[in-house]
């Protein structure tokens, strides 16, 4: 599956591999599952395996396109095959137990030495991710099975799609795995604060808008606050500290302001709830001349 031997893993570890691609194949079958068919989606997935399983020289009109996209799934792979891998490469089971292998010449890793090749196996993995992802993204017109799965609408559910774009907002060491645990954030972010002042409708168009790659001039106007007050909301949620929640407010109040500024241009917010409710807070108090308080609405 993806590697026919270890000279095909070897393009991708700068490590050495003395054993035969059998003794890879068990951790190659766990780790694709995990960490490669989530992100290409089962039909994508399926077609490239049949293809490369082909014998050499076939004339399937996927094959540039399978070309081109095999070696970012092989970068992925390769790193968490050898993430899974580590721990038992150097141990047999054996009918009086288990052994550690060792020679004359090469002697087992250290504890250390181990945990640090899977947490670098696992860093690499993960920006291989991306990179696949990014890919896909620049080439999405040559993989339709890609855009007409649940891989590509997991990927597009959130405004901030890709940990690159949350990186320049807020530093998470541009970490695919630590974006991939602020998404539930992300979602909770976006139900609970985004929706309720900016409408669930007009939330759903310009997520629409950027799955296609085709903002209107008027949502591109309010996307990059939106993301910004996401990002900072997530990272006040991970950190507690209140200049991140004070940049998320002012953020989001520049969008509202936005909206509630020209509300027959966006008119589905207009239609909404979330103006209903802008409007009735802005009536909340009647700065008349007879009052010795002003409140700024």
């Amino acid at each position: 599956m993806f590697f026919k031997e270890t000279a095909d893993l070897q393009k991708y570890l700068k490590i050495n591999i003395t054993s035969k691609i059998a003794s890879i194949v068990p951790y190659i079958n766990d780790a694709a599952p995990v960490y490669l068919l989530p992100y290409l989606g089962n039909d994508l997935y399926d077609k490239l395996i049949a293809w490369y399983d082909l014998d050499d020289g076939s004339t399937d009109d996927n094959n540039d396109v399978f070309e081109k996209l095999l070696p970012k799934v092989q970068n992925v792979l390769a790193k968490f095959t050898i993430l899974l891998a580590a721990p038992s490469l150097d141990v047999q089971l054996q009918e009086s137990g288990f052994g550690v292998v060792q020679t004359d010449k090469v002697a087992p890793a250290s504890t250390a030495r181990v945990k640090a090749l899977e947490d670098s196996m696992e860093k690499l993995g993960y920006m291989a991710i991306d990179n696949l992802l990014e890919f896909l993204e620049k080439n999405k017109d040559d993989y339709a099975d890609w855009t007409n799965s649940s891989a590509y609408t997991e990927t597009y559910k959130n405004f901030i799609t890709n940990t690159s774009m949350f990186d320049k907002m807020v530093k998470i060491g541009n970490s695919r795995l630590k974006f991939m645990e602020l998404i539930p954030v992300m979602d909770n972010v976006e139900m609970l604060i985004i929706e309720p002042k900016i409408s669930k409708e007009l939330c759903d168009e310009i997520k629409g808008q950027i799955k296609v790659g085709e903002i209107s001039e008027l949502n591109a106007a309010i996307l990059p606050k939106i993301r910004y007050a996401i990002a900072n909301f997530v990272a006040f949620d991970q950190y507690k500290d209140n200049k991140y929640e004070n940049l998320a407010n002012n953020f989001l109040m520049m969008v509202v302001n936005t909206l509630d500024g020209a509300p027959d241009d966006y008119p589905l917010y207009k239609a909404s709830s979330a103006y209903e409710a802008t409007k009735t807070s802005n009536q909340s108090y009647d700065n008349s001349a007879d009052n010795t308080i002003y409140v700024f609405n």
